[in-house]
């Protein structure tokens, strides 16, 4: 559902570590080497403070080849390896603060982001438990021990650790933010969507402004109601089983979606018009994003609306393709969400794990990616045909195919549906 959460280290904006702090005193003048050290460590601080992270970098290198012993040039370097895109390198460099001084509660925050990025979530788990026993009072802290137990799945201590952030930093967003994902994950919707409603005080978040209230849930008494899709193609899929919903309100219902979904929304019924983003909206007098519905209706696992199917093809629309005899299963794909997402690491699947499904003689794989990765069956030696129509296709949309023989040391045949033209499955 839209953004997913970062970590946050104590004291830094979200996901950049913990630097440690230049000391005041002055160095110690009778080893001159550690004075040099020392001289470039402070030289880092500043390039690191000024965004310069690649002369950061340079000068505690610099500082370490002196005083080896420097488990602040090690913390920082990791604050701003991770910072430059190198996860690795930085926990490499956060082992190595770690191995040099295990007092510090900054480092094993930041040494726990880290492994919590890298997916190593049990050992992330275990620092973030040391760092909150060392600094109990930090909200940070404990909002980083709740993310990593949320992705553990120990869903009860993720979300009293959230609450504890909450106790010592009160309605502060991200946390709340965060716990409710926690109680959606455990089954608590009441709670979880009630805290999902805070998104709009999210850094990243773009409210949109409209002069007409917001839709409390009450009789529409013929008036004129706004949903909008606010967020992804996933989102607006997923939430838009609540529309039928809707009309038992007594109201006229309107629904702007991406273009790119209006023909799939076209057939949801009590709606009486759907608008492509982008094009001017009619009159209007209430309105509500799609995904607030949950909590206006006060959803609970019980009254999740599953009129399934909810969502068709109108008849003789989208493209034709052929079901090969012996096929039992018709296996829908998706792999891959927008390669630019901050969380795409967790959101999206490598094809090759898809693989073994291919190995089903009785199984026809139906690609439903869009966007980025298209491309990606085609590694694994899947080959294109050119299209064949025929009378006897099924209509499909905007869908691709393909399919692996029952011969085995065949290749996978990737069948690809031009921009116009219809795909088919067949002997190659």
């Amino acid at each position: 559902m839209g953004r997913s959460a970062k970590p946050r280290n104590a004291g830094t904006k979200a996901g950049a570590g913990r630097a440690a702090p230049v000391p005041g005193g002055a160095a110690d003048q009778r080893d001159p080497r550690l004075a040099r050290a020392e001289g470039h460590f402070r030289a880092a601080a500043k390039h690191q403070a000024a965004g310069r992270l690649d002369e950061a970098l340079t000068d505690y290198a610099k500082a370490l080849a002196l005083n080896p012993a420097d488990a602040r040039a090690y913390n920082n370097m990791g604050v701003a390896l991770r910072a430059l895109g190198r996860p690795e390198a930085a926990l490499a460099s956060y082992r190595r603060s770690v191995a040099l001084r295990q007092d510090d509660p900054g480092l094993f925050s930041n040494m726990g982001n880290i492994l919590r990025h890298l997916g190593q979530q049990a050992e992330g788990a275990e620092c973030l438990r040391r760092s909150v026993a060392m600094r109990p009072e930090s909200a940070d802290s404990w909002r980083n021990l709740g993310l990593v137990l949320r992705d553990l799945g120990e869903l009860e201590e993720a979300i009293a650790s959230f609450d504890r952030a909450d106790s010592l930093r009160p309605n502060h967003t991200d946390t709340i933010w965060d716990r409710a994902y926690a109680y959606l994950l455990k089954g608590d919707l009441a709670a979880g969507f009630a805290g999902y409603e805070v998104r709009w005080g999210l850094a990243e978040a773009k409210p949109r402004e409209f002069a007409q209230p917001l839709w409390d849930g009450g009789d529409l008494a013929g008036r004129t109601l706004l949903i909008y899709a606010e967020q992804g193609f996933g989102d607006t899929i997923q939430f838009a089983r609540y529309l039928p919903q809707l009309a038992e309100k007594g109201g006229h219902l309107i629904v702007e979606c991406q273009p790119e979904l209006m023909e799939l929304m076209a057939g949801i019924v009590g709606v009486e018009r759907f608008i492509a983003k982008g094009e001017a909206l009619p009159d209007f007098d209430l309105q509500c994003p799609l995904v607030s519905l949950p909590h206006i209706l006060g959803t609970v696992l019980e009254t999740i609306p599953a009129e399934i199917p909810y969502l068709s093809v109108a008849p003789g629309a989208g493209q034709r393709i052929e079901t090969a005899p012996g096929i039992a299963a018709r296996i829908g794909l998706a792999w891959g969400g927008s390669p630019t997402h901050k969380n795409d690491r967790n959101r999206s699947i490598p094809f090759g794990q898809f693989l073994r499904l291919a190995e089903r003689p009785d199984a026809m794989l139906f690609s439903l990616q869009k966007g980025g990765r298209t491309e990606a069956p085609a590694v694994f030696g899947l080959r294109r045909a050119d299209p064949q129509p025929g009378p006897a296709h099924r209509e499909f949309r905007g869908y691709r195919a393909f399919h692996r023989t029952s011969r085995p040391g065949h290749h996978l045949r990737y069948i690809r549906r031009p921009s116009r033209g219809r795909a088919v499955i067949g002997p190659h």
